[in-house]
């Protein structure tokens, strides 16, 4: 699938002063917004006629009746959404996400920076940036919008351009619907969606609370193993080499048109060289090796020329915030 570039391009330094100055002007939006893992630019209020049991309830079935589509035929952007929502679910059982506002804040700055001058700037509910803490180096996207980041791939970059190469990998996975595809390709089918229901109340109990939403605390009904087959495609088996490859390429188109310097791809795989070894967990695992991703960028990074300025201000920005890694 290729994605089409917009002409619309808008500057690192005016995106970054605009959504401090939503940020900041509003932050019982904010804290709601992060509560409820939406982005908060793109952020849509639910249905005021529901309550809160028919919203979860909507959730969960939308959520299922997604993954069983998706299994089957195309889904819509809200199916994708609460896919992502169900997958994120589990994701954080087992992943802690990291309590660091101001880090999340500015990664979810960096990934708006970018979506904002791509083709797919808008999603049912906006992208969303969440850390995990975990020393593991690794980074994976869900459908809908959710892109996770671990500390120990942050504790890896050295510049907020090294930073956008990894959101722009992960939000090229969402573009180019890799996460679908991957869901299709996977042992999940309709049969597998009804024929086994249910979860225990450990995963409600173990998930992190801001991605609570998506069950009920009373009655936990409709979470299946179909979600955790998602997960484990995504999480432990990962996506096709040549879709890892077609993400990068991608990558540097996103990076180029946003004012990011496409170079930072290839230090950011240098970095990633230095600092995988072999056997480990997460990154290595999931992905081609960085040299592997180094000569398949190598052949298009010359189709892609930096746009942008203001290098000094972004060092600066990720140097006061380095230190939340």
């Amino acid at each position: 699938m290729k994605i089409e570039k917009r002409k619309i391009f808008i500057s690192l330094p005016l995106a970054f002063a605009m959504l401090t100055a939503l940020m900041f002007t509003s932050c019982s939006t904010l804290a709601r917004v992060i509560s409820s893992i939406e982005q908060p630019i793109y952020y849509e209020e639910e249905d005021d006629d529901k309550n809160g049991d028919e919203a979860i309830a909507d959730a969960v079935v939308t959520g299922i009746d997604g993954i069983i589509k998706a299994a089957e035929d195309n889904i819509t952007p809200e199916e994708a959404y609460y896919i992502g929502r169900t997958v994120a679910a589990i994701i954080t059982k087992n992943y802690k996400v990291y309590d660091a506002p101001e880090a999340t804040a500015y990664l979810n700055k960096i990934c708006t920076a970018i979506t904002i001058n791509s083709a797919v700037p808008y999603l049912y509910k906006g992208y969303y940036v969440a850390i995990l803490d975990s020393d593991e180096i690794n980074a994976l996207a869900t459908p809908g919008g959710h892109i996770f980041v671990t500390r120990g791939l942050l504790k890896c970059t050295d510049s907020e351009d090294a930073v956008a190469a990894v959101l722009a990998h992960e939000i090229s996975h969402i573009q180019l619907n890799h996460s679908i595809k991957a869901i299709k390709s996977s042992r999940v089918t309709s049969a597998t969606m009804q024929g086994v229901k249910g979860v225990t109340t450990s995963v409600y109990e173990n998930s992190d609370p801001r991605f609570q939403g998506l069950v009920s605390q009373e009655d936990l009904d409709y979470l299946t193993n179909a979600g955790d087959e998602i997960v484990k495609t995504l999480v432990d088996s990962g996506f096709s080499v040549t879709q890892e490859f077609d993400a990068d390429r991608n990558a540097l188109m996103l990076m180029s048109d946003s004012g990011y310097d496409p170079e930072a791809m290839n230090d950011m795989l240098d970095l990633l060289e230095r600092n995988i070894k072999e056997g480990d967990s997460g990154w290595s695992k999931t992905h081609p090796s960085p040299s592997a991703r180094k000569r398949n960028v190598k052949n298009f990074k010359k189709k892609y020329t930096y746009k942008g300025s203001s290098k000094k201000n972004r060092q600066k920005r990720f140097d006061e915030l380095k230190e939340y890694f």
